[in-house]
């Protein structure tokens, strides 16, 4: 007996202080002034939590747990294999599987359209924003695959013609991406009586970062360029 009570306490020595259980909130209640470094708290029907009293991790449930007052945090057991090759996938706040996790996973769908679209470009003026073309796509990783779509429904150019373009830009500086071309709906517009027009693009993300979706028309010098009634512009977000 003497023996088997000396080689438990070398392996608590080795690593385990004690052993607890019960909820989360007794959990994080706990003095961690009386906590070291490999305690063990059993949570029922959610796992194990080792103390960390060196870990600095946000309370980020249920992977982690700060204590309610002090240093330190509680890490499920599994909490290195969340999101990690060969690991776990886990889910985000609202249940769903986290972006990035899943091969071709759609991350992001933004839509804009309007049935009273009534603008007129000034010939001559450079690209101008339509008013409301514009999608915040946020944060997006290097290699993200972005489709666009456009449509203008009733565009008229009868002095000289001109384009409308989409671009992806810097969404804190507004610049344009280098090495993401602008897409033109479509190249040239006609002159004349009023048309449709319709373009589909694609981009790859060059480097992580937030970005925007905007239209932009320009007229040539000689003429405007009157855009009404109908416009629209549907993004497709995938991470491959």
């Amino acid at each position: 007996m003497a023996n088997r009570d000396a080689h438990t306490k070398q392996r608590l020595d080795g690593g385990v202080s004690r052993v607890r259980m019960g909820s989360i909130e007794q959990m994080r209640a706990i003095d961690v002034s009386t906590a070291s470094t490999g305690d063990v708290f059993v949570v029922p029907r959610q796992g194990l939590y080792l103390f960390d009293s060196a870990a600095g991790s946000a309370l980020t449930p249920p992977w982690s747990y700060t204590p309610l007052v002090g240093a330190g945090a509680w890490l499920h057991v599994l909490a290195a294999l969340r999101g990690a090759p060969s690991g776990l996938a886990s889910l985000d706040a609202v249940g769903k599987v986290a972006a990035g996790q899943v091969s071709n996973q759609t991350i992001a769908l933004p839509f804009w359209s309007s049935t009273t679209l009534s603008q007129t470009i000034t010939g001559g003026a450079g690209p101008t924003d339509i008013t409301g073309a514009v999608l915040a796509l946020g944060a997006l990783s290097a290699n993200d695959v972005v489709d666009v779509d456009a449509t203008f429904g009733d565009v008229q150019a009868p002095a000289g013609g001109g384009s409308i373009g989409v671009r992806i830009t810097d969404g804190a500086t507004d610049r344009d991406v280098p090495g993401l071309a602008v897409m033109r709906v479509p190249q040239r517009i006609a002159t004349g009586s009023a048309s449709t027009v319709t373009g589909a693009g694609r981009y790859i993300i060059p480097t992580a970062g937030n970005y925007v979706v905007r239209a932009r028309a320009t007229a040539v010098a000689n003429g405007d360029i009157t855009l009404l009634n109908f416009g629209m512009l549907r993004v497709t977000v995938v991470r491959p």
